[in-house]
Parts: C-alpha cells; sequence; structure tokens
C-alpha cells in the first residue's frame, strides 16, 4: 500500500511515478492524494483530493451507496458532518485558508473509517488539484 501526497517544486509528484507504483506486484494499492485545508460552513477542515475508493479501501471503510459523479462531489467523513451539520445532497462552499480559492460541491455521501478520516472531506483528484492551485496530474 502507498499513499503518494504533493510537494512543491522539485519534490511533487505527478501521475507518471503513480502509474509506474501502481504498474509494481509490491504495490497493491496506491493512493495518490492532494490535501488542502478549507473552511466548511464556517469551521476548518481537511479537504483530501483523492481516488474515492481506493482511499477507502485503505482507510478500511465501505463505498458510498452509490459512486460519486461529475467533478463537483464530495463524501463527507461521519465526525465532520456531525460537527458542521452536512448531510447527502447538501451543497457545501469550501473557502481556501491557505490559499485563495474557492468551489462549491455537493454531498453525494458519508463515510465512517473509524480512523482521523472521519473528520476530512473527500474530493475528487481534479478538485484537489483545484483547490491546493497544483496544475493537472500533480499530487
Amino acid at each position: 500500500m502507498y499513499v503518494v501526497t504533493q510537494g512543491s517544486g522539485a519534490s511533487s509528484v505527478n501521475a507518471g511515478l503513480v502509474a509506474d507504483l501502481r504498474a509494481q506486484s509490491w504495490a497493491p494499492r496506491v493512493s495518490p492524494e492532494i490535501l488542502a485545508f478549507e473552511t466548511v460552513r464556517g469551521a476548518p477542515a481537511l479537504v483530501r483530493g483523492v481516488e474515492p475508493d481506493v482511499y477507502l479501501a485503505l482507510e478500511g471503510a465501505p463505498p458510498p451507496a452509490a459512486a460519486p459523479t461529475g467533478d463537483r462531489w464530495a463524501l463527507a467523513g461521519a465526525r465532520l458532518a456531525t460537527r458542521v451539520g452536512l448531510a447527502v445532497g447538501d451543497e457545501v462552499a469550501l473557502v481556501g485558508s491557505s490559499t485563495a480559492r474557492l468551489a462549491v460541491v455537493r454531498v453525494g455521501g458519508l463515510f465512517s473509517a473509524g480512523t482521523s478520516a472521519d473528520d476530512e472531506l473527500l474530493v475528487g483528484l481534479p478538485m484537489g488539484e483545484f483547490l491546493a492551485r497544483l496544475p493537472p496530474g500533480v499530487y
């Protein structure tokens, strides 16, 4: 299992490295991830750009009942959902706290992994790139 997160400059990870790792028999799961520090309904939150099926499998959480669709979806961790009052179908504004970004996403599902991930909001990699001001294919 490998988790690949972003760096900056020469330490950035790109889609090519993820593909190379996935081609190795000793790396059954590779999860590219982008971290963005945002404000969700006025509360600080870690928003993680992921491939949801891979990430949730690594965290030991079952996949949501319905697969996320489109590019403006989010999956809310159970504790975050309780803390800020999120429910499936809600539209949520994500306001950047470390980068000047604003995006609106729709909560497509809730998840519970029994880990610190339950305090996070998951979005797709393209949304993660936007929120973190990364070019496409850089994690």
